[in-house]
């Protein structure tokens, strides 16, 4: 049981961390930026498959709405969900093991990468450009052109507060 609450009180620090660095970023204070997001946004965020180690963020940290700094976007969970059921590519790639969570002015994508079996956890992020080509429905084919952003949700919150995660 503490062993437990252990492993899940390092990413809740990492991400309320990440938070107050993207509040102070935006120039509010992160109870005007972030707020925990409801049940049912909680379980469409879990239909989607994202992982406990994310979800974690969303649990606490869902940002009120869309936070955009240089350029890119990380998205409030309607916009997030919108983008993975809806959108080109997030519904096109959703299949294969890739949750859109973030994207910039160019309609490049910031995708959780679950892996071929949807069970990374922590997922990497990975960068997708909007051009990507689906042509099948192989991940093979998707994942030749990722680019690689963070190991984790967290440190990739981090990028995206000092503008690293930009550069995709």
């Amino acid at each position: 049981m503490v062993k437990e609450r252990e492993r899940r009180a390092k990413p809740v620090a990492a991400y309320a961390r990440a938070a107050r660095r993207i509040a102070q970023e935006v120039g509010s204070s992160p109870d005007d930026v972030f707020s925990p997001a409801e049940e049912t946004d909680m379980e469409s965020l879990t239909q989607l498959g994202m992982p406990d180690s994310v979800l974690g963020f969303y649990r606490d940290f869902a940002p009120i709405e869309t936070i955009e700094l240089r350029e890119l976007r990380l998205w409030d969970v309607a916009h997030l969900l919108e983008e993975n059921h809806h959108y080109s590519p997030g519904a096109e790639i959703l299949e294969l093991g890739y949750v859109v969570v973030a994207g910039n002015r160019a309609g490049d994508v910031y995708c959780l990468d679950l892996g071929e079996w949807g069970d990374e956890d922590p997922p990497p992020i990975v960068h997708l450009p909007h051009r990507v080509q689906i042509v099948s429905r192989d991940r093979a084919e998707v994942e030749k052109q990722t680019t690689p952003v963070a190991d984790s949700f967290d440190e990739f919150l981090l990028l995206f507060a000092s503008g690293e995660a930009a550069s995709g």
